[in-house]
Protein backbone atom coordinates (compact mmCIF):
# COMPACT_ATOMS: atom_id res chain seq x y z
CA UNK A 1 0.00 0.00 0.00
CA UNK A 2 1.70 3.09 -0.88
CA UNK A 3 2.09 5.97 1.49
CA UNK A 4 -0.60 8.40 0.13
CA UNK A 5 -3.26 5.36 0.78
CA UNK A 6 -2.09 4.69 4.17
CA UNK A 7 -1.96 8.21 5.46
CA UNK A 8 -5.32 9.25 4.34
CA UNK A 9 -6.60 5.82 6.03
CA UNK A 10 -4.59 6.35 8.88
CA UNK A 11 -5.61 9.56 9.69
CA UNK A 12 -9.51 9.27 8.68
CA UNK A 13 -9.36 6.21 11.53
CA UNK A 14 -7.64 8.01 13.94
CA UNK A 15 -10.34 10.91 13.28
CA UNK A 16 -12.72 8.22 14.64
CA UNK A 17 -14.37 7.86 10.68
CA UNK A 18 -15.72 5.19 8.87
CA UNK A 19 -14.82 6.04 5.00
CA UNK A 20 -18.54 6.70 4.31
CA UNK A 21 -18.98 9.08 7.39
CA UNK A 22 -15.83 10.82 6.06
CA UNK A 23 -17.64 10.98 2.60
CA UNK A 24 -20.71 12.80 3.55
CA UNK A 25 -18.96 15.33 6.18
CA UNK A 26 -16.75 16.62 3.12
CA UNK A 27 -19.97 16.35 0.91
CA UNK A 28 -18.42 13.85 -1.68
CA UNK A 29 -20.13 10.54 -2.53
CA UNK A 30 -18.28 7.32 -0.50
CA UNK A 31 -17.47 6.21 -4.12
CA UNK A 32 -15.20 8.82 -4.77
CA UNK A 33 -13.23 8.95 -1.56
CA UNK A 34 -12.89 5.17 -2.25
CA UNK A 35 -11.57 5.61 -5.85
CA UNK A 36 -8.89 8.70 -4.77
CA UNK A 37 -7.53 6.04 -1.60
CA UNK A 38 -7.42 3.20 -4.02
CA UNK A 39 -5.60 5.19 -6.44
CA UNK A 40 -3.62 7.19 -4.06
CA UNK A 41 -3.80 10.38 -6.07
CA UNK A 42 -6.85 12.88 -5.94
CA UNK A 43 -7.64 16.11 -7.48
CA UNK A 44 -6.58 19.07 -5.29
CA UNK A 45 -10.05 20.46 -5.17
CA UNK A 46 -10.42 17.51 -2.98
CA UNK A 47 -6.96 17.43 -1.13
CA UNK A 48 -7.79 21.09 0.43
CA UNK A 49 -11.65 19.49 1.39
CA UNK A 50 -9.70 16.14 2.73
CA UNK A 51 -7.30 18.06 4.86
CA UNK A 52 -9.35 20.54 5.98
CA UNK A 53 -11.49 17.66 7.26
CA UNK A 54 -8.78 15.80 8.72
CA UNK A 55 -7.34 18.51 10.20
CA UNK A 56 -3.55 17.97 8.40
CA UNK A 57 -1.17 19.07 6.20
CA UNK A 58 -1.46 18.56 2.35
CA UNK A 59 2.04 17.09 2.43
CA UNK A 60 1.03 14.36 5.15
CA UNK A 61 -2.01 13.26 2.61
CA UNK A 62 0.58 13.21 -0.22
CA UNK A 63 3.31 11.58 1.84
CA UNK A 64 5.72 13.64 2.08
CA UNK A 65 5.39 13.91 5.47
CA UNK A 66 5.40 11.54 8.69
CA UNK A 67 3.39 13.84 10.46
CA UNK A 68 0.43 15.38 10.32
CA UNK A 69 0.22 18.70 11.94
CA UNK A 70 2.19 21.27 10.35
CA UNK A 71 3.92 22.98 14.00
CA UNK A 72 5.41 19.45 14.91
CA UNK A 73 6.73 19.07 11.25
CA UNK A 74 8.24 22.37 11.00
CA UNK A 75 10.22 21.60 14.11
CA UNK A 76 11.14 18.11 13.33
CA UNK A 77 12.81 19.05 9.79
CA UNK A 78 14.70 21.92 11.92
CA UNK A 79 16.57 19.49 13.19
CA UNK A 80 16.85 21.83 16.42
CA UNK A 81 16.47 20.46 19.54
CA UNK A 82 15.02 22.98 22.63
CA UNK A 83 15.85 22.68 25.98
Amino acid sequence: MGKIRTNFRKRIKEKGYTIEEFAELCGIHKETVKKHISKDKYPTDCLKIYAEKLECTYDYLLGESDVPEREYQDIRKSGRYFR
